[in-house]
């Protein structure tokens, strides 16, 4: 078994802004084959939140032997999740993600399930899988119990899946192959980047949130209080056992994919992905 190596566009959201069509077709010259989109204009476009139709899309992804995987969308409603999933039927892709949640009491994380339970089971009907995906915040507890935990003993399995950070998780303070075999076949893919060398001293940004909930704002706060954007690096250039991630997740979970997801670079962005591509290759159990 293997996971099929793609790339969270986040990671280039730069380039995105200045041409889908470009950085598409230079992301295919790297030799990326897999895609997950970052909308975060969805009240207003269902797709790829730069105002290309799903014909347009789907044309330029056969063109180049691309496909697209999930879609990180925010916001979820009920009067845009039938267009979403109409859009993500049209080019093929797999499922949609919901990318974060801000939850400061035991009941904002069940009214999300709530919500994510209702928005599954639409996906799930249209033939599409629904991933909640973490930060480092939904390892806070509520009552003993984290957010995570929560999640999964309140949605429906068929329903709602997990798309595992595994660099956040580890800001949390645990060990991210711990979480894969919790979250085991509920786990559809995986988020990868790495942690700069050197930087090790504040890892676990959760333990600065105290024992209140993390708002946005909180989380802003957090973040910025350590400058948290060196903290990121290219895959194989810092300190994570990314090796033992992908035998784990190979082992325990149903992640078909790894994504790359690089939040910050400290060079341009798309030579930043480029140098994660070949360094990728380092490591065994990944389709290129």
């Amino acid at each position: 078994m293997s996971l099929k190596l793609g790339i969270q566009l986040f990671s280039v959201r730069e380039e995105m802004a200045k041409s889908v069509e470009n950085t598409i077709r230079t992301l295919a010259d790297i030799g990326y084959r897999r895609l997950e989109l970052s909308n975060h204009n969805a009240l207003n476009d269902f797709g790829t939140g730069f105002g290309m139709s799903a014909a347009d899309f789907k044309k330029l992804l056969d063109e180049l032997g691309l496909e697209v995987v999930t879609n990180t969308v925010n916001p979820y409603t009920d009067d845009n999740i039938d267009k979403l999933i109409e859009y993500h039927v049209a080019i093929g892709a797999k499922g949609l993600v919901l990318p974060v949640v801000w939850h400061e009491t035991r009941d904002d994380v069940l009214r999300c399930c709530e919500n994510i339970n209702r928005w599954g089971k639409k996906c799930h009907e249209a033939g599409l899988y629904y991933l909640f995906h973490n930060h480092f915040h939904e390892f806070q507890k509520f009552d003993g119990k984290t957010v995570v935990d929560l999640v999964l003993e309140n949605t429906d399995p068929d329903y709602v899946g997990f798309e595992l950070d595994t660099y956040w998780a580890m800001r949390a303070g645990v060990d991210p192959c711990d979480v894969l075999r919790q979250q085991g076949k509920r786990c559809k893919a995986i988020h990868q980047k790495d942690y700069t060398k050197g930087r090790e001293g504040h890892i676990n940004l959760l333990e600065r949130a105290g024992t209140k909930g993390v708002s946005l704002e909180r989380f802003k706060e957090i973040c910025q209080s350590v400058n948290y954007e060196k903290d990121f690096t290219e895959i194989g250039s810092g300190i994570m056992d990314i090796q033992k991630i992908i035998d784990t997740a190979i082992e325990y979970t149903d992640a078909g994919y790894i994504l790359l997801e690089q939040d910050h670079a400290s060079v341009p962005q798309l030579d930043s992905v480029r140098k994660s591509f070949e360094n990728f290759k380092r490591f065994t159990g990944i389709e290129f």
